[in-house]
């Protein structure tokens, strides 16, 4: 079981990072490693890591049978927590194969249930998804207005690499709106926040060098 969380670890720190193959290997092999386990936290987690994973390298087919394996597992095992992160995973997803009405009504749910939870990163998380369905759907002044909330919350939450993606889309829907100096802003507020986050990573890893052994 230990093995199978660091695996799970060792993904979403892949995955942040878009090193999707090593991200995709590494909640494949935290899968393997629970197959004759009980069905826990870890397995659901793992197949909701791996769908996102080869919802990002473009691999729709398994990403939407992995998330509904997800959302089937964290059912199964009441967590309704993390049934909410799975279901805003299902709406990326949706959103990925075209289907931006389907895309808007789950992250819809999803942010509805994080915000009843008080989960402050999902919150934005869904909002953030429901924007760039928005955006899909061409209802451009909502997507902004979404997607600038979202950027706000990630900002409160210290969540850099949140952040940098915000303003990606948030760029997205500027071009889309033919703000292009406010889009290039938005692109540039995106590479200092990527910057951050590798400024923290570099801080830590120093930290753990200068550690005593």
């Amino acid at each position: 079981m230990l093995a199978a969380w660091a695996a799970v670890g060792r993904g979403t720190l892949h995955n942040d990072y878009d090193e999707l193959d090593d991200a995709a290997r590494e909640f494949t092999r935290a899968r393997e490693l629970l197959v004759d386990a009980p069905v826990t936290v870890a397995n659901a987690l793992a197949t909701l890591e791996l769908s996102r994973a080869r919802r990002r390298q473009g691999d729709l087919g398994p990403a939407s049978a992995l998330i509904d394996e997800a959302l089937r597992l964290f059912a199964q095992i009441g967590d309704v927590h993390l049934y909410s992160y799975a279901l805003d995973a299902r709406a990326e997803v949706s959103l990925a194969s075209g289907r931006a009405e389907e895309a808007l009504e789950e992250a819809s749910t999803a942010h509805e249930r994080a915000a009843a939870s008080r989960d402050a990163f999902l919150t934005a998380r869904a909002r953030r998804t429901r924007g760039r369905a928005l955006l899909a759907l061409g209802r451009l002044d909502e997507a902004e207005s979404e997607v600038r909330r979202g950027i706000d919350e990630f900002s409160a939450l210290d969540r850099p690499l949140s952040v940098a993606f915000s303003y990606q889309v948030l760029a997205g829907v500027l071009a889309a709106k033919g703000e292009d100096a406010a889009a290039g802003e938005a692109l540039r507020l995106e590479s200092a926040a990527l910057d951050r986050a590798q400024a923290r990573v570099g801080d830590a890893q120093q930290s753990r060098q200068a550690a005593p052994s």
